[in-house]
C-alpha cells in the first residue's frame, strides 16, 4: 500500500488512489483534508473545465435540518455538505455516477 505523499514540487498530493492538484496556499505535510462544504457535485459531466474533477459513485445520501450530506467514492471517500442550490436530492440515487470538484480554498495539507 502506497503512503500518501506531497509531490516534491508541492503542486500535487498523491493518495495512492488519486492525485489532487494543490493550490499554493494548501500547506505541506503527509495528510490532505477537503472541507465538505467546499466540494461541488455534478450529476452530469461538466467536461474538463475544472482542475480537480473526479468521477465517482454516490454511496450515502441524507438530508438533516436543510443540510444535504453526501458521500462519494471517487477512489477516495469524499464527504460533502451542501446547504443550498443544486443538485436536488430528488434527482439523486445511491450508486449513481456523479462528478465532484473541491474548491481550491477547501484543500489543506498538514
Amino acid at each position: 500500500m502506497k503512503i500518501p505523499e506531497l509531490r516534491e514540487d508541492g503542486t500535487q498530493f498523491d493518495t495512492g488512489k488519486m492525485i489532487i492538484r494543490l493550490p499554493a496556499q494548501a500547506g505541506s505535510g503527509t495528510h490532505l483534508s477537503v472541507e465538505p462544504s467546499r466540494i461541488r457535485i455534478f450529476l452530469h459531466s461538466p467536461g474538463d473545465s475544472h482542475v480537480n474533477m473526479f468521477p465517482g459513485r454516490l454511496v450515502a445520501l441524507s438530508v438533516t435540518d436543510g443540510l444535504l450530506r453526501l458521500s462519494v467514492d471517487a477512489g477516495e471517500l469524499f464527504n460533502i455538505a451542501l446547504t443550498n442550490g443544486p443538485p436536488d436530492p430528488a434527482d439523486m440515487r445511491l450508486g449513481q455516477e456523479v462528478w465532484i470538484t473541491p474548491h481550491p480554498t477547501g484543500i489543506s495539507v498538514f
